[in-house]
């Protein structure tokens, strides 16, 4: 589409407070309500284009399945599951994560290599599947939306 996509800015005089829409969303303040004349700073403007093709990556992430030696290790690893959840959330991509023992042979960290080429089986027979279309569908995704690419995401990765 060649059509001109309407100029993104912060609302001027929009209300937040002393400080303008760059300083409160560089706070992590995008998700209040005072911010939703804030669309340029907080990141909200996006072609149609970007859009969909976010929509189609699918974050691949995973960790060993032993639990980590201490309680504080296991809750960092929880954080981090809900930091992708909410980066693909945001972006509007879906996230297939386990801890599963996905392949006895592959133990420990080498775990992710198993699960990797499990996600990207699927999605290779599903797109066999469909009628010389090339596009990857994912069973996993919460939608069933295309999947364009795979974004492999360390366990211990954290979005800002």
């Amino acid at each position: 589409s060649n059509a001109k996509q309407p100029a993104c800015n912060d609302v001027a005089g929009a209300i937040v407070g002393e400080f303008g829409c760059l300083q409160q969303a560089l706070w992590g303040k995008c998700d209040q309500a005072f911010m939703a004349g804030c669309a340029k700073s907080c990141g909200r403007c996006a072609s149609s284009a970007r859009i969909d093709l976010l929509r189609r990556v699918l974050i691949v992430s995973a960790r060993q399945s032993a639990p980590c030696i201490t309680a504080g290790a296991d809750l960092w690893v929880m954080r981090a599951q809900q930091n992708h959840a909410e980066y693909a959330r945001t972006h509007g991509m879906s996230v297939a994560w386990t801890s599963a023992m996905v392949d006895a042979q592959y133990d420990g960290a080498w775990n992710k290599l198993a699960w990797l080429e499990r996600v990207m089986n699927h999605s290779m027979s599903q797109l066999r599947r469909e009628d010389n279309t090339h596009r990857i569908r994912s069973g996993d995704s919460h939608d069933g939306r295309s999947i364009a690419w795979l974004l492999w995401v360390d366990w211990d990765v954290i979005f800002t």
